[in-house]
């Protein structure tokens, strides 16, 4: 029985993953939909692309006020750090980042920190460096790192910067770190208003009319007009 194909969406997040892996330049993407249903079924097809594609997930909720941005991304951090070996100088900057905003039941011990990385208290700042570092930790073990967020409308602006500030930055240093979100058709202009350059940073793929009688209503994401690019060799590959 030969699987079930890829939606467009999925294919775009495993494109842009197996390109991170190989040290090219991967696309992120935050898909629109109104309906909260549709964007909570495209953020579960792209967290399983995105997982079966190799990537490494730092997932985060959108919704703003649940908890800060710092403790949210500190937890997700934990998570990546898992699965990837050799990563002490990532703990320790992680550590500083998590004494340095008051997440630490116990006092850091400052030999168990990395001193001037992700330690300034200041979330703009703080967030950026923190994403770095992971992003050399998973380069160095050829991993990519997928943040995944639904629900993006419910970030606050300033965290919503933070986040595209950072993955900006990683961008600038050929890291791989990826975005994946969802959010309404309202995205694109938040985004911009956080960061003018967002729009440039992401593909935004959109709901693009009525399923066909074959095609079942609840995959929504399976009608989206997404990008198409050129497919490339999977991390290890030597073929042409």
């Amino acid at each position: 029985m030969s699987p079930e194909p890829k939606s467009p969406l999925q294919d775009a997040v495993d494109i842009a993953v197996i390109r991170a892996c190989n040290g090219r330049h991967g696309r992120s993407l935050i898909a629109l939909a109104d309906k909260a249903s549709a964007r909570r079924e495209m953020l579960r097809e792209i967290t399983a692309a995105a997982s079966e594609s190799g990537a490494i997930l730092l997932p985060l909720d959108g919704t703003d006020g649940k908890a800060p941005l710092v403790k949210r991304i500190a937890s997700a951090a934990e998570q990546v750090l898992e699965q990837l070996p050799e990563s002490g100088m990532t703990r320790r900057v992680l550590n500083g980042f998590k004494r340095a905003h008051g997440l630490t039941a116990q006092p850091v011990p400052l030999g168990e920190t990395e001193p001037g990385i992700a330690d300034s208290g200041m979330v703009s700042l703080d967030v950026p460096e923190l994403l770095a570092e992971l992003g050399k930790a998973a380069k160095a073990n050829g991993k990519a790192i997928a943040v995944t967020i639904g629900n993006m409308d419910g970030l606050s602006l300033d965290d919503l910067g933070t986040v595209i500030t950072g993955l900006h930055q990683a961008g600038q240093k050929s890291l791989p770190i990826l975005l994946f979100g969802t959010g309404s058709h309202k995205m694109p202009s938040r985004a911009a208003t956080a960061r003018s350059y967002a729009e440039r940073m992401f593909d935004f793929p959109t709901m693009s009319g009525p399923p066909h009688a074959d095609q079942p209503a609840d995959r929504p994401a399976s009608r989206l007009s997404v990008p198409a690019p050129a497919r490339p060799a999977r991390p290890g590959n030597t073929g042409p």
